[in-house]
């Protein structure tokens, strides 16, 4: 008896615990939860489309290639330097406190990496350094935090690619 009386509390305890992580799940945005499907996955610096579709390895590039051809842009599977090029255009700098989320997701890019926005952690809609990323650097594919890439790679500017714009990807394979 004693013990199904602390296992109660014990849940009662938890319980605003699990209500903020069931509203939490609402701040992913789409493109993130699709790029989860390649957590864990090895990381290579020349992956391709086979391998990542078949989630042998994966880069940056491919990782956010991958995850936006699952959102439905007709995107082809080209280098790093292209896609730097393409979203130059139809991208704006990354203003920490500022700069708004959305449910789609966005892209971050600078000169040496792409990550995909995975998770306004502290839901209030704009993008801060405890916010969470889905990126493959030297490492298989995971989930950190914005700040631990500006610490690892503090090449800056990060540009933003806002996927509930009608955005252009090159739309041809090598």
């Amino acid at each position: 008896m004693y013990v199904l009386v602390r296992y109660i509390l014990c849940l009662i305890a938890l319980s605003p615990a699990l209500i903020y992580d069931s509203r939490s799940l609402n701040a992913e945005t789409k493109v993130g939860q699709i790029a989860t499907s390649l957590i864990d996955v090895a990381y290579h610096p020349f992956a391709n489309k086979t391998d990542t579709e078949s989630k042998h390895s994966a880069s940056c590039i491919s990782t956010v290639v991958f995850s936006l051809r699952r959102l439905g842009f007709n995107c082809a599977y080209k280098d790093f330097k292209v896609y730097q090029q393409y979203f130059k255009s139809q991208s704006s700098l990354l203003k920490v406190g500022y700069t708004k989320s959305n449910k789609k997701g966005l892209i971050l890019f600078n000169n040496s990496h792409f990550a995909i926005y995975y998770k306004d952690e502290n839901s209030d809609g704009r993008i801060d350094v405890d916010d969470l990323i889905i990126h493959a650097r030297f490492h298989p594919v995971k989930i950190t935090k914005i700040k631990e890439w500006l610490i690892h790679d503090p090449i800056r500017p990060i540009r933003v690619v806002d996927l509930t714009k009608n955005i252009l990807c090159p739309n041809y394979d090598k």
